[in-house]
């Protein structure tokens, strides 16, 4: 043990205040990074790079091996920061090897490149390393997490504007846009974390027990592995990679509500160290305040946002709204199941491993999880001719899914802890956001934006809406919310003091 229990001394709304701030800014970075690749490489090459890394992903599980366990120590003062990294680089190496074979595999059967496949297999080694450290820095520093990603994407897409835009490598040099992107994220993932990696030692004792447990978190890991199967299922059906792109689009602006998430590293710290389910509504409310107007500027203007990665993906609005919807779905199980793992002690007091939540809630999502599957197959066979319409009943499988999770993980939250989130107080902070989102529904009544094969004029037209939207749903939301104009005031004195500091 250390003397610090670090999760303890996480501040959830100073570092969700900082990864708001930061994710918004990898949010354009992210998208121009996005624009960048979907507008150079054709409807088939933007499928193929969709699916790569879903091929990296078939290799990833073996990351929770240390990520799982990480902030579960470190945030409760046992220092693994060391045996994490030992574990991760070992990992690492054996994952790339893997990768390798399943890309071999994949360039005979669906003649992709393979050149190209062989150097995402340097992301795979990178995303050991960052995932790692990342795992570090959220059991006590969580906003670095934010920082981190930020510089991550900025740095993607400078490479990529440069290597795909300027000069021209397409698809190469998409792939060493990726990989010296992860690269400045690592660096500054580890100057951040170097006092807690210089504190720890490495314990061959933690790696024996890591090793021995290691079947939970691979195993609720192997159930994510499971879900990426949906693409592989589409492609192989429907025989081309059409809807694959469009699911690749639906997933790009799926990742914009992700701002919201980065609450939940703060969250789980807390709840590790202080088990307060009180965190749990504060944490709520700020992720909410993102997330809601968000969903609701992504729903209004889905063509022209659209059309922004390429004028051919309009076709597949519709589709792209039902997986912008599930966001908040999405949003509300991270909760549940931040909530289940964060007031789970058993794993540490010598119980079997199996009689926890932590086994209960993977295996509630492997269940549903293969009825989806197997529904995602029906609907691929079905309209296997129609890639709208199949990747439209995709986005309904998929919020289904979300739904079906929510349901049986707050049931069981209900029969090991006797407790339930406070879905009224919830609903009411839920409302306020609405309300205030009016304001968005109204501009776009006035001022529609339609789709333009340009994409400045798109940008012209988009900039000045999304500016308005954003002020008039702050500005409603300070009248209705005494919480939001608390907190505003307290931002405003936080960045006054920062800028302060900075200058002195």
């Amino acid at each position: 043990m250390t003397d610090v229990a670090y999760g303890a001394n996480v501040r959830i709304k100073y570092a969700t205040f900082i990864n708001s701030i930061t994710k918004f800014l990898s949010l354009i970075a992210g998208l121009f990074f996005t624009i960048f690749v979907a507008r150079r490489l054709t409807v088939i090459e933007f499928g193929v790079w969709t699916i790569i890394f879903k091929y990296i992903s078939y290799v990833t599980p073996f990351i929770v091996v240390f990520t799982y366990w990480l902030p579960r120590t470190i945030s409760r003062g046992i220092n693994t920061a060391k045996t994490g990294l030992l574990l991760a680089a070992i990992l690492g190496v054996a994952a790339s090897f893997i990768y390798l074979v399943i890309a071999y595999g994949a360039s005979l059967v669906f003649n992709q490149p393979f050149d190209y496949l062989v150097l995402a297999s340097v992301i795979v080694f990178q995303l050991y390393i960052e995932r790692c450290l990342n795992s570090i820095a959220s059991a006590h520093a969580p906003q670095f997490t934010g920082l981190s990603n930020m510089l991550l994407k900025v740095a993607q897409a400078a490479c990529a504007f440069l290597l795909v835009i300027v000069l021209k490598l397409g698809f190469l040099g998409a792939i060493f846009a990726v990989i010296a992107g992860r690269m400045f994220s690592i660096t500054l993932l580890y100057y951040v974390n170097r006092t807690v990696i210089a504190l720890s030692k490495i314990n061959w004792g933690i790696v024996k027990d890591w090793a021995k447990k290691s079947w939970l978190p691979l195993f609720n890991s192997f159930t994510n592995t499971v879900l990426v199967l949906d693409v592989l299922i589409v492609r192989s059906i429907a025989g081309n990679e059409e809807p694959i792109a469009y699911y690749g689009v639906s997933m790009s602006l799926l990742g914009i509500t992700a701002v919201s998430t980065y609450v939940l590293p703060a969250l789980y710290a807390r709840l590790l160290a202080k088990r307060d389910i009180r965190d749990v509504i504060e944490a709520f409310w700020v992720a909410f305040l993102l997330a809601i107007p968000m969903v609701i500027g992504l729903l209004v203007y889905t063509d022209s946002i659209v059309a922004i990665y390429s004028i051919k993906y309009v076709v597949a609005s519709l589709a792209v709204r039902i997986f912008v919807f599930s966001s908040i779905l999405q949003l509300i199980l991270s909760f549940l199941t931040t909530t289940l793992r964060g007031l789970e002690i058993r794993d540490f007091n010598k119980c079997s491993l199996r009689k926890t939540v932590l086994f209960k809630m993977p295996l509630i999502r492997l269940f549903i999880t293969a009825i989806y599957l197997a529904s995602i197959s029906i609907i691929s066979y079905v309209f296997m001719h129609d890639s709208t319409i199949l990747v439209f009943n995709w986005g309904i499988l998929y919020c289904l899914r979300f739904l079906a999770i929510i349901i049986a993980y707050d049931l069981l939250l209900r029969k090991e802890f006797e407790i339930t989130l406070p879905y009224r107080i919830m609903g009411k902070i839920i409302m306020n956001f609405l309300i205030a989102s009016l304001g968005i529904v109204l501009i776009w009544t006035i001022y529609p934006v339609k789709p333009a094969v340009s994409i400045w004029v798109l940008l012209s037209n988009l900039t000045p809406v999304v500016v308005i939207s954003a002020l008039l749903y702050f500005g409603i939301l300070y009248l209705i919310d005494y919480k939001f104009r608390l907190f505003s005031k307290k931002a405003l004195k936080l960045l006054e003091k920062s800028l302060k500091s900075s200058l002195s």
